[in-house]
């Protein structure tokens, strides 16, 4: 998942004017397939960083997009998460004149996908079984010293009886987090942001980010694979969020092997 950054832009005014009035984005999709592309301006004044726009949206095979923002700030950035190599994103500012001028642009590098597994065989709870849940650990600090931006990226679902399953933002988990190394993945904890809790069951309230349902065979696994990115949720996880993939057996017995993946950006 490619991502790019014009880093800070100075935007003070000169002489009463400022040297960008507005903020030009042109999206191009070269590729022979549709993807997504998830742009986010910046605000950089004070002590935190604020959004002035946020912008998510498919781009076809071949076709261009433009956005235009006011950016009517000090300091400011945008930043473009786009899901395939295929796909040019360039930014330019306009000044008071109504002049072009290209802005530079350096690629985020992602330092990791994070992820852990699990193996669930129930024959008593069949719904709303929380399988894998994550979060922040509040207390890491970051080697490279910037904040350390996390998505989910998808997960994978080995499984002999059709499901369902419900991705879940919020709520109230049970269970345990733990920091890396788990059982299951050997990362180390400082190279995450990550907690994890994989003796989870249950969680309540939260709100729905995306479901569906996958198909079983008797007698043996089937695997199926879901990728986020490219079904156009691009989710975010910001410092006080919980996020729990939960499964549903549409039989009499749930047993399924789980992987979580998310994509850590520093």
């Amino acid at each position: 998942m490619p991502i790019i950054t014009t880093r800070n832009q100075v935007n003070i005014p000169i002489q009463g004017a400022r040297p960008y009035v507005q903020a030009y984005v042109k999206v191009i999709n070269n590729d022979t397939s549709s993807g997504t592309c998830y742009l986010k301006g910046l605000v950089n004044n004070g002590n935190q960083q604020t959004a002035f726009a946020e912008d998510l949206f498919f781009v076809n095979a071949g076709e261009v997009i433009n956005r235009t923002y006011d950016v009517a700030y000090d300091n400011f950035q945008i930043n473009a998460v786009f899901s395939k190599v295929g796909i040019e994103v360039v930014f330019y500012g306009i000044d008071i004149n109504g002049q072009y001028i290209p802005l530079g642009t350096e690629n985020v590098d992602i330092s990791r996908i994070t992820s852990d597994i699990r193996a669930v065989s129930s024959a008593t709870q069949v719904e709303n079984y929380a399988v894998i849940s994550f979060r922040r650990n509040l207390a890491f600090a970051n080697p490279n010293g910037v904040a350390a931006a996390v998505y989910v990226e998808g997960f994978d679902i080995l499984t002999r009886n059709p499901v369902r399953y419900t991705l879940i933002l919020g709520g109230e988990v049970d269970g345990t987090f733990t920091l890396y190394p788990t059982v299951t993945t050997q990362i180390p904890a400082s190279d995450t942001v990550l907690e994890v809790n994989t003796t989870c069951t249950v969680v309540t309230d939260g709100r729905v980010i995306t479901q569906g349902t996958m198909s079983g065979l008797a007698g043996a696994f089937v695997n199926t694979s879901v990728n986020l990115i490219e079904e156009g949720v691009t989710l975010r996880m910001e410092d006080v969020d919980v996020i729990t993939l939960v499964i549903d057996s549409l039989m009499d017995e749930l047993d399924i092997v789980v992987a979580f993946r998310m994509l850590e950006q520093w």
